[in-house]
C-alpha cells in the first residue's frame, strides 16, 4: 500500500479500563497511519477544557470506522453504550459508517449484536485475552482494518446525506415534502449551431434527456428566472449517480478563488462520495456540473480550469448573465450552448399529473387534469408568468393553499396575486399562512398590492 491522499476516520469506543488494548490496537494500525489510509481517533485527544461529549459526537458523525473494544467493562459502562446506540442510530440512517466490534475479553457481546448482522474481529470473536500471543490477535486485526480501508477507498458511492440533497425540493404535498424524482420532467433544451447567434434555433436538434446532454461534452445551459437550471443540474448528478458514475456538483456561487481548483474539487468529491478522490480522478467516465456560473472572475477562472481538465463538463448561467458577459466569450467556444425554454403544454400536463398522482391514486383522471390545467393556463396563457415548472407548480400550490376548487382564476387580480406568492416563495419565504400575509400585508401598507 503506498501513501495516498485519501484517508480513513477510525473512532474508538471503549472503557477506560481497557485503555490498555486501545494503545494496542492504535500501536497494531500505525504502519496505515503512516501511510497516510488512516487517521486514528479516541478520546485522548481531547484538549484540557473542551467539550467531552460534543467532542465526541463530533468524532463519531466524522468516522468512517468505529471500532468498539467489546469486554465486559464496555458493557457496563453507559457512556460506552450511549455511544454504541449513536453509531447504530447513525450507521441505520445514513448507511455510512462501518461499525467494527473488537472482542477483547470474554462478555455477552452475542447478545450485544442479537439486532446486528456485523463481522467482529478477531476471527470468529475469539477474545484477544485468550491469545497466548497477543500479536497474532491484533495481526488479524490489522488485515482486517486494512482490507475495510482498500473498500471503502474504492467504492466510490454517493453519500446518503448528499443524495438526500439532490432530491429535496420546496414542494410540499399533504404536509409531506416531495422529491426531484416525483416531480421532475425534463426541461426542453434547444442547441444553436456553431458560430450562429441565438435566434437561429434549430428545433430538431432539441436535446430531451440527460443522456443526450452528456453525449455533448462541454456544455452550457442558460435559462430564466425559475426556468429549473438547478433542478436540471442535480438531475444530471442523479442520473449519473444511479448508473455508478460518481458526477460532482460544484456551486460555482460558493466558489471564491480559482487558485487551487482540484484542492476544491477534492474537497467537493469528499463532501459527496466515499472514495478515493484521486481514484475517481483517474477515471475515464466523470462529470463535473458546475451552477450558477456569475461575473465575477473567480467564476470564469474556475469554469476555464475545469474545462481544461475534464471531458463532460456541464455549465449552467442565467442567460442574463450568459447574454451580458459571456455570449462571445472565447474561453467558453468549445461549450455547446443550450437553452431552457419553457415547457410545452404536453410536458405541463405530465408535470401536472405528476403533481396530482402525489396526492391521490397513481392513475390520474383526465377529466381532473383538464380542469387543473384550464386553471394553470388561465394564469400563464396572459404571460404574467413563463411556463416554467417552478411557476406551474407555484401556481397549484397557491390554488389549493388560498383559493376555493370551484373558483375559476381568469382577472389579473387573481394573476397577478398567484405570480406575487410565486415569487415569495421564490425568494426563500416560507409557505407558512403567516409568512405569506405578512408581506402582503406590507405590500398593502406602501400600496403596491392594492394597485392590483
Amino acid at each position: 500500500m503506498t501513501t495516498s491522499s485519501f484517508s480513513v476516520h477510525l473512532f474508538y469506543s471503549y472503557s477506560h479500563k481497557d485503555a490498555q488494548y486501545r494503545d494496542a490496537m492504535e500501536t497494531a494500525l500505525a504502519l496505515l497511519q503512516r501511510e497516510g489510509v488512516l487517521k486514528q481517533w479516541s478520546d485522548n485527544k481531547i484538549l484540557p477544557g473542551h467539550s467531552i461529549s460534543t467532542a465526541i459526537e463530533e468524532a463519531i458523525r466524522r468516522a468512517d470506522i468505529a471500532v468498539f473494544l467489546l469486554s465486559n467493562h464496555f458493557l457496563a459502562s453507559n457512556e460506552c453504550m450511549n455511544e454504541w446506540r449513536r453509531a447504530q442510530a447513525l450507521t441505520s440512517r445514513h448507511n455510512r459508517m462501518i461499525r467494527v466490534p473488537v472482542i477483547v475479553g470474554e462478555c455477552a457481546w452475542n447478545d450485544l449484536l442479537t439486532d446486528d448482522d456485523i463481522k467482529v474481529l478477531p476471527k470468529d470473536g475469539k477474545p484477544i485475552r485468550e491469545f497466548s500471543d497477543p500479536d497474532v490477535a491484533w495481526k488479524q486485526v490489522y488485515e482486517g482494518i486494512k482490507s475495510l480501508i482498500h473498500t471503502l477507498r474504492t467504492s466510490l458511492t454517493a453519500r446518503a446525506d448528499f443524495v438526500a440533497q439532490l432530491q429535496s425540493t420546496d414542494v410540499v404535498v399533504s404536509q409531506k415534502p416531495s422529491t426531484l424524482d416525483d416531480l421532475f420532467v425534463f426541461l426542453p433544451l434547444s442547441r444553436y449551431s456553431q458560430g450562429k447567434s441565438e435566434i437561429h434555433e434549430l428545433d430538431e436538434k432539441a436535446i430531451r434527456d440527460a443522456d443526450s446532454l452528456l453525449q455533448l461534452g462541454h456544455v452550457l445551459v442558460h435559462g430564466g428566472d425559475g426556468s429549473g437550471k438547478t433542478a436540471l443540474a442535480r438531475h444530471i448528478v442523479l442520473s449519473l449517480i444511479n448508473k455508478g458514475q460518481p458526477a460532482l456538483l460544484v456551486d460555482l456561487q460558493e466558489v471564491k478563488t480559482a487558485s487551487n481548483v482540484n484542492s476544491v474539487l477534492a474537497t467537493t468529491y469528499h463532501d459527496q462520495f466515499h472514495g478515493d478522490y484521486d481514484i475517481w480522478r483517474n477515471r475515464e467516465r466523470k462529470t463535473v456540473v458546475l451552477d450558477n456560473l456569475s461575473s465575477k472572475s473567480a467564476s470564469i477562472a474556475f469554469v476555464t480550469s475545469v474545462l481544461a481538465d475534464f471531458s463532460n463538463v456541464i455549465v449552467l448561467a442565467s442567460t442574463d448573465t450568459y447574454v451580458s458577459y459571456y455570449r462571445d466569450d472565447i474561453r467558453l467556444a468549445k461549450c455547446s450552448v443550450l437553452r431552457i425554454r419553457e415547457l410545452t403544454r404536453v410536458l405541463q400536463e405530465e408535470l401536472i399529473r405528476k403533481r396530482l398522482s402525489l396526492i391521490g391514486s397513481s392513475i390520474v383522471d383526465d377529466g381532473v387534469v383538464d380542469q387543473v390545467e384550464r386553471r394553470v393556463n388561465a394564469v400563464i396563457d396572459t404571460r404574467i408568468l413563463p411556463r416554467y415548472p417552478f411557476y406551474v407548480l407555484s401556481i397549484l400550490q397557491t390554488l389549493e393553499a388560498f383559493m376555493p376548487r370551484d373558483m375559476t382564476v381568469t382577472s389579473h387580480g387573481h394573476c397577478y396575486y398567484i405570480f406575487i406568492v410565486a415569487k415569495l416563495m421564490n425568494a426563500g419565504i416560507s409557505k407558512a399562512d403567516e409568512a405569506i400575509n405578512v408581506c402582503l400585508n406590507f405590500l398593502r401598507t406602501i400600496g403596491i398590492y392594492n394597485l392590483l
